[in-house]
């Protein structure tokens, strides 16, 4: 993955976890989905699988090793 998709990535999900970001970022966080179908794709997943763990929040825990090999998995090259 590119650094700056991951950069991306890292601060699009700050912003779906309801952190704060600059405006300027935020421009260009939204530049960067706009043109890079693979981000916004990634994103969209990510925002899918929040509304999930929201929904499940408090019915089970989510062991760390299970946590790190979902991360792992959103930060790998999508394969084409």
């Amino acid at each position: 993955m590119k650094e700056q998709c991951r950069e991306t990535l890292v601060m699009a999900v700050q912003i779906l976890d309801g952190q704060s970001v600059p405006d300027e970022q935020r421009s260009s966080i939204e530049a960067h989905l706009h043109d890079c179908a693979p981000c916004f794709e990634r994103l969209g997943l990510e925002r899918e699988v929040k509304n999930l763990i929201a929904r499940l929040k408090g019915s089970t825990h989510c062991p760390d090793h299970v946590r790190s090999r979902v991360l792992e998995i959103f930060l790998e090259e999508p394969s084409a």
